[in-house]
């Protein structure tokens, strides 16, 4: 529906369109999808939360929270690593999209330079090609590119912010222990593309993964 964002989470601004009796209802149902008490009293208190952005609620022990413009359930932090296969869709369920990766010829590249930060080339001969995608990990540092020494990527989430429930679902794309990508936001330092370059490794995200509002502030930093 309308009203239903990234990790099921519940869109504020067409919720408080409805009448209150269809909204109350609205919120019973997301309630009861994310296995919280379907109470009156619990119903009522998140119909006060969606008109209050940045608050949270306890609801049968669990927050709730109002922050993005979307209400939030708690959700159990995603456990995958999975293999980046070249020339495969890789599903990323919570989020709704999926990554896609191929090698080109560099002659034969459109790709450069890219004008989306959900696409990133690299030089595929200095990479691995051991490429694995997993979620963000509290403390997980990279190095961007165009930038000295490293960033923890939280506060890099907390600069674009990104929403807090979204954030432990992010998918990071590593070539070993080294992040090469914190997908659809930056881009790591390793491997650039040269006038030496015989190999494109291009990558690609593909979905609805970014709340509106966040996509224009993602443009890659200017130094």
């Amino acid at each position: 529906s309308e009203a239903t964002g990234p990790l099921g989470s519940l869109k504020v601004t067409p919720l408080l369109t409805l009448e209150s009796y269809l909204r109350q209802w609205v919120i019973g149902l997301w309630l009861a999808e994310h296995n919280l008490p379907v109470d009156t009293r619990y119903i009522e208190e998140i119909e006060r939360l969606a008109g209050t952005p940045n608050k949270k609620l306890s609801v049968g022990g669990k927050l709730v929270m109002n922050e993005a413009g979307s209400l939030w359930a708690p959700l159990e932090a995603p456990q995958f690593e999975e293999n980046l296969v070249l020339g495969e869709k890789l599903p990323i369920p919570a989020l709704g999209g999926y990554l896609k990766s191929s090698i080109i010829k560099e002659k034969k590249s459109p790709f450069s330079p890219l004008k989306s930060p959900r696409q990133v080339a690299f030089d595929a001969d200095r990479l691995h090609l051991g490429l694995k995608v997993r979620p963000w990990r509290l403390g997980d540092k990279f190095r961007p590119f165009g930038l000295q020494g490293s960033v923890k990527i939280g506060d890099l989430f907390t600069n674009l912010k990104i929403p807090t429930p979204l954030r432990e679902h992010w998918p990071l794309v590593m070539d070993g222990d080294v992040i090469i990508w914190v997908v659809g936001l930056r881009r790591g330092s390793l491997a650039p593309m040269s006038n030496k370059t015989a190999n494109v490794l291009y990558m690609e995200y593909t979905g609805d993964m970014i709340p509106s509002g966040i996509s224009n502030s993602m443009e890659p930093a200017k130094h």
